[in-house]
């Protein structure tokens, strides 16, 4: 499951109403991040219908969809709008999966990464 806040559901209608969107929901796709374990990599983007594997997720009038792959990696997680005063606003994705794969990564004596990502192994 993934969750919407309201606010970031709000933010979310208001970019989709400027954009002339208004019929597209968003696309959420994570990827494992590589070798540092920072954790995954998310995308987030207007997408016009979603697929027939996709998990659709709903909060007010805003769908967001997630595909098998990156469901894995996000199930759980919170998708929500903050305004930081020294770092500005944005989306962002409170994953508790990150936390749990965070520092899990290093390098094998053959010099290839453990987490399977993209990473520069030092043998």
């Amino acid at each position: 499951m993934v969750t919407i806040t309201t606010r970031a559901a709000e933010m979310i209608e208001a970019a989709l109403e400027q954009e002339e969107m208004t019929d597209h929901g968003l696309r959420l796709v994570a990827q494992k991040g590589g070798c540092g374990c920072s954790g995954p990599a998310y995308g987030l983007f207007p997408e016009a219908e979603h697929g027939p594997d996709d998990r659709v997720f709903s909060e007010g009038n805003v769908q967001v969809y997630v595909d098998p792959d990156s469901l894995q990696l996000v199930d759980g997680a919170t998708i929500d709008y903050v305004e930081h005063p020294e770092h500005g606003a944005g989306f962002t994705i409170q994953n508790p999966n990150a936390e749990a794969e965070a520092g899990s990564c290093g390098c094998s004596d053959g010099g290839e990464c453990e987490c399977g990502g993209d990473c520069d192994c030092q043998s």
